[in-house]
């Protein structure tokens, strides 16, 4: 289906990601991490939100996308398979199996029997990247979940540079959502709704 070149590009995506998958199955497919690519793209979009908020990540491929991908496996048993390869396993391939519902996920750079996930069914939210804000606009208060901007803590981040304080910012929008990013995280894009916003 497709191959990501180095499994290190892979972890940091699905750590960044898991945060903000749902953590019930009240509608399952949200619970779950996106892949999702078009024919010929050299990188796969991984995406993860429960509505609140929203996380998309660039993943680099080895090689071009042969087909179409979109893929979502479950946030919690993906994080846990993918923790105990060492950043020196290299490429991983994600195949899926004939049935459409299993997939591989296997190190191919590395001696280890390929992982079996039960992909998670259900239609995944298109078109995200329309929700992204491109313009401004003044606000006199906003009021934010907590739980929600947690999931943003630079704990939850790894490939930090070393010392100083991770700088979040924040980009208001004339409408919902607001738009997170983090200048040392060049690519990620999040959003986040605010509980309360006045003009």
């Amino acid at each position: 289906m497709f191959t990501i070149e180095k499994l290190s590009d892979l972890r940091k995506a699905v750590r960044y990601a898991a945060p903000h998958a749902a953590k019930t199955d009240a509608v399952p497919v949200l619970s779950g991490i996106n892949f999702r690519a078009d024919k010929g793209s050299t990188e796969v979009t991984v995406s993860a939100t429960d509505r609140y908020t929203l996380a998309m990540i660039p993943v680099p491929l080895s090689v071009p996308a042969p087909s179409d991908v979109n893929l979502t496996l479950p946030a919690k048993e993906l994080a846990a398979l993918l923790k105990p390869l060492k950043p020196g396993h290299g490429r991983v391939a994600v195949s899926e199996r004939a049935n459409g519902r299993f997939v591989h996920v296997e190190a191919l750079d590395a001696n280890i029997a390929p992982y079996a996930l039960l992909a998670v069914e259900g239609e995944f939210p298109r078109n995200l990247e329309t929700l992204v804000p491109t313009e401004t606009g003044a606000l006199e208060s906003v009021a934010f979940n907590p739980t929600h901007m947690a999931r943003f803590a630079p704990a939850r981040w790894p490939g930090l540079p070393t010392g100083g304080t991770p700088r979040v910012d924040l980009t208001f929008a004339t409408r919902a959502p607001i738009r997170v990013t983090v200048p040392d995280l060049p690519g990620m894009v999040a959003l986040v709704m605010p509980t309360r916003r006045n003009a």
